[in-house]
């Protein structure tokens, strides 16, 4: 077998993603967010180990002192020939509570003090469906890419079918931000509260994931409506993924007002990328500077994480449970 040339090696690279990952591994460095290439982490569902595109992390301060919250993007590349083409709907009014759960997130803390008693999620205290995307625009829960096939007349025609890569990728993508929450709790736990000592005052530290699959070919919106199909070209969209498996059962139900198992990836274009980054930078400003309106009630959260946690552990609760379980007498409870 001989050698490809350089002609041809040069061909093969512009068809794969490595390039892309080059290119947006500049733009994250140079918007101030710390990037790791071909993270490798552990499956949770498999055990297996697996590479995720990048890794990016960056900070926005709460207030005064050591108090920070954390965009970290989880991001993968496609470099598509063919168009990604997603069917789109409106989304449901109706689960706009539920929706709260797609938000994932990670750190300490994770729960706050409710208006009526009890303890309220982080998500809901901050009312982010008043300022996060994920609840603005359409959201798709299926999509396809396209092949040239033959016919039964062996005339080719293109056809619509799913490409395991691409759900490769969604998957990737959610079980990257299992581990990660999973691995930061665990830590938390390990370092403060499994050793005997003297803990000092506990800061505001939360991470935030954001999975993304960034596209450099097409991206296509699909929207049917009865015999009717509109078909238009999009720089972001949001794919929506319903998991079977929710992270926190462990024989522990939570009384936060969420739907645990869904997920949300954002699907965007090399082209809107920079956009993107802006308004990731943009929701944990405001998430940053509604934590400083009420210091008090964030270092009460802060102060009753301690017993919370170590009464969850000694009743063999696991690390996210000792985090997100709350004690509120109703789960509709409206925030602090």
């Amino acid at each position: 077998m001989t050698a490809p040339t350089a002609a041809e090696i040069k061909e093969s690279l512009l068809r794969s993603s490595y390039l892309l990952e080059g290119r947006l591994e500049k733009l994250l460095a140079a918007r101030d967010f710390y990037v790791v290439p071909n993270e490798v982490y552990r499956d949770p569902h498999s055990g297996k180990p697996t590479e995720l595109k990048m890794y990016a992390i960056s900070a926005s301060k709460v207030g005064k002192g050591r108090n920070y919250v954390f965009p970290v993007m989880l991001v993968e590349c496609v470099n598509n020939s063919v168009p990604l083409a997603f069917f789109v709907k409106d989304q449901d009014a109706s689960t706009r509570v539920l929706d709260r759960g797609a938000i994932k997130l990670a750190g300490m803390p994770m729960v706050m003090p409710g208006k009526k008693g009890g303890t309220v999620s982080l998500t809901e205290y901050l009312k982010m469906e008043e300022y996060h995307h994920y609840w603005k625009g359409r959201v798709a829960t299926q999509f396809c890419s396209f092949m040239r096939k033959k016919d039964m007349n062996k005339l080719e025609t293109w056809t619509a079918f799913h490409k395991d890569p691409h759900f490769d990728s969604f998957r990737r993508l959610i079980a990257a931000s299992e581990c990660q929450i999973d691995g930061l709790l665990n830590n938390i736990v390990s370092l403060k509260y499994k050793k005997a000592q003297t803990r000092k005052k506990e800061t505001l530290g939360v991470e935030f994931y954001y999975p993304v699959l960034v596209v450099q070919g097409k991206l296509l919106e699909v929207h049917s409506d009865k015999d009717k199909i509109s078909v238009k070209p999009v720089r972001h969209i949001q794919f929506q993924y319903r998991s079977a498996q929710n992270p926190i059962v462990r024989g522990e139900v939570a009384s936060i007002p969420a739907d645990t198992n869904l997920y949300r990836i954002d699907v965007v274009t090399e082209a809107f990328f920079p956009k993107y980054i802006t308004m990731i930078k943009r929701e944990m400003g405001t998430t940053a500077r509604r934590l400083a309106k009420n210091p008090e009630t964030v270092r009460q959260s802060l102060a009753e994480l301690p017993g919370r946690i170590s009464d969850v552990l000694k009743r063999g609760g696991s690390p996210r449970a000792a985090f997100t379980l709350a004690g509120s007498p109703s789960p509709l409870s409206d925030a602090g």
